[in-house]
């Protein structure tokens, strides 16, 4: 019988220390037998139902849920007493009120009451709460100790450990039975930490206050982890100090968090402080919340004097009222446009150029704000303007000089032409054959210069008119065809038989362009044929769009020389001016032609394989004509030519 006495106060005193445990821990749980009742609620669950403990003393979950639902937890009860651990989402109805809530339940054995079920409730409801609480989510409650995301430890008045929950092993990496019985500044602290360990344990139980403070303590695999205490005296009915519990949180990465946090913040203010490119935080009433040393040198105001002060103030007074808009604005779109430039006037009555972006800055829990950076563009815009002036003015001294060269080179043909047409002796006509020859290329030349010159002004203008396609390309071509039977070339050129004739465009222009492509062609051809095509092209609207293509058989162009070829001064290799002579220029001012008539240029072309240009224009259709009953199509080949 007296055994019998000692293992039921056992039990009992067993049951007690249990009930101050759950009683202790920040989670309502409940205790229930194995028919349903409930035997235990804690202090937590008390407080979020609002009723006593005796309310809930022998009930069942038929007395606060539905018949569908308490079935329903009757049948996992039982699934819990086999061993099964679960969690789910429960309803429940407590004075009129239904709470909705995630609930943990386990079996615990053993235990003065044998097998019992432990669960631990989670309320929707508290859910926000909680977050803000512990800054971060928390798994759902496991049972008893379990139920805790947070490190639990239960110890004795010696510090010696009792108990420890799930989180602990994971943190510690040491298992329960490890740690049972082994003094807490032993099992966790550095050997020089172990009296400071000591004093703070013998000052709890001396003062019986809950304490917070941090630590850090080893892990098993030798890792340093700094932990946030939470420490609860547990007392029996008489004052007796029973056990100590122990509620950590591993700040680990938040203190790494707070690290990275100064790093990035050290990194900042070197940046901000180093930087050459004035910078400058405002407020949404445009109030200077921050500045950099550069920021305070470009308005020539101290910095001292600048935070807090309105930054359109900084400039004169002419310009502020547009200053402040400008600001309200990209407050308004979030930075929608997010770099302008502008020319400031300081207050000072200095001014400048600036490149100025806006980058919103948005920190929850705080004001918007705006960070303003500006890159002073003052010398680079004058010395483009300067490099704008020059260019005109040269382009303007070319265009003049040409026209002033063009007069007397006219006179030296007129004259030397007249002077061929009387009697002379050989070596006379010779001489004047070659004057005439060089003052007609150096006249070529000088044509390609003004024309180029006057596109550099933009003064090159189209003049439109009516006229005869078949017309303008015999007459543009002819010279060219005797040309190229000269020096043994085929010469063919194809017009597509239902083209319009009578268009409305720079009939000048465009033989310009294609004279200067058939040109080339002949000229970089040293034998076999030069083909030109010209078709319609399908467009918008009732213009009429042409596709013209120059082919030849010549020495062709590089492929890393096409991109370029355009380009004014430009020819195939570096030898070609010696060789095949010429300014350089006429493609260049083919291009401008035909980008002046809506259309453009390219090229087909492989070394030593021939070219291929093309070119498109936009031009006018006077009125319909009916199509050609044949193609159009003129050759010539040792030096004859043919209408095939």
């Amino acid at each position: 019988m007296g055994d019998l006495h000692t293992n039921e106060s056992e039990r009992a005193s067993g049951f007690e220390a249990m009930e101050c445990v759950l009683d202790a821990l920040p989670v309502p749980i409940f205790v229930k037998g194995k028919d349903g009742r409930l035997l235990f609620v804690n202090n937590k669950l008390v407080k979020e139902t609002g009723a006593p403990k005796e309310y809930f003393a022998g009930k069942t979950i038929h007395d606060f849920a539905s018949p569908e639902e308490a079935e329903a937890i009757d049948r996992e009860d039982q699934r819990v007493l086999a061993g099964e651990t679960i969690t789910s989402e429960r309803k429940v109805t407590l004075d009129d009120r239904e709470i909705s809530y995630v609930v943990t339940r386990e079996r615990l054995t053993g235990t003065a009451m044998n097998d019992v079920i432990v669960g631990c409730v989670y309320d929707f409801t508290a859910q926000d709460r909680i977050q803000a609480e512990l800054g971060r989510e928390r798994e759902f409650i496991s049972a008893v100790l379990q139920a805790s995301g947070a490190l639990v430890l239960v110890l004795d008045t010696d510090a010696r450990i009792v108990q420890c929950n799930r989180a602990c092993e994971e943190l510690t990496g040491y298992s329960s039975e490890e740690l049972k019985g082994k003094l807490l500044w032993e099992a966790f602290v550095r050997p020089e930490g172990h009296a400071a360990s000591r004093a703070r344990f013998e000052e709890l139980l001396a003062t019986r206050s809950p304490k917070l403070f941090e630590n850090e303590w080893i892990t098993k695999s030798g890792r340093l982890h700094r932990f946030s205490f939470s420490n609860t005296v547990l007392t029996s009915a008489t004052g007796e100090i029973r056990n100590v519990i122990s509620t950590g949180i591993d700040t680990s990465e938040r203190d790494r968090a707070q690290q990275d946090l100064l790093k990035s913040e050290t990194q900042f203010r070197s940046i901000w402080e180093a930087s050459r490119e004035p910078m400058c935080l405002t407020d949404e009433q445009g109030s200077i919340l921050r500045v950099n040393h550069a920021f305070a040198g470009m308005v020539g105001v101290a910095r001292a004097t600048l935070e807090g002060a309105d930054i359109a103030t900084l400039y004169r007074e002419e310009e502020q009222a547009a200053l402040r808009f400008l600001y309200a604005q990209h407050f308004a779109l979030r930075g929608g446009q997010p770099c302008v430039e502008r020319e400031l006037y300081f207050a000072d009555g200095r001014s400048g150029i600036f490149d100025i972006s806006f980058t919103v800055v948005e920190i929850p829990g705080q004001p918007v704000q705006m960070l303003t950076v500006f890159h002073d563009v003052t010398a680079r815009k004058r010395m483009a303007e300067r490099a704008e002036m020059l260019h005109s003015a040269k382009s303007e001294f070319l265009a003049n000089m040409s026209h002033e060269i063009r007069t007397p080179l006219n006179g030296i043909l007129g004259m030397t032409g007249l002077a061929l047409n009387t009697q002379l002796g050989p070596d006379t006509r010779e001489y004047l054959e070659l004057v005439k020859q060089s003052a007609t290329s150096l006249l070529e030349m000088v044509n390609d210069v003004l024309d180029y010159s006057k596109y550099e002004a933009g003064r090159m203008q189209l003049s439109a008119g009516e006229f005869s396609l078949r017309a303008a390309i015999e007459e543009a071509l002819r010279p060219l065809r005797l040309h190229a039977a000269a020096k043994g070339l085929e010469f063919e050129y194809a017009i597509q038989p239902d083209l319009p004739d009578q268009l409305i465009g720079d009939r000048d222009r465009l033989c310009q362009i294609l004279v200067n492509l058939a040109a080339n062609a002949i000229k970089f051809t040293p034998a076999g044929k030069v083909d030109i095509r010209i078709r319609g092209e399908a467009g918008p609207g009732p213009q009429t769009n042409l596709h013209f293509s120059v082919a030849d058989t010549g020495i062709g162009i590089a492929g890393e020389r096409h991109s370029q070829i355009f380009e004014p001064f430009t020819q195939v290799d570096g030898s070609s001016t010696r060789k095949y002579g010429g300014s350089g220029l006429g493609l260049s001012i083919a291009a401008a032609l035909v980008e002046l008539m809506g259309g453009r240029i390219w090229l087909e072309s492989q070394l030593r394989q021939g070219s291929t240009f093309h070119f498109t224009v936009s031009l006018g259709t006077a009125q319909p004509v009916a199509p050609d009953s044949g193609n159009q199509s003129y050759s010539s080949a040792g030096g004859s030519a043919c209408l095939a």
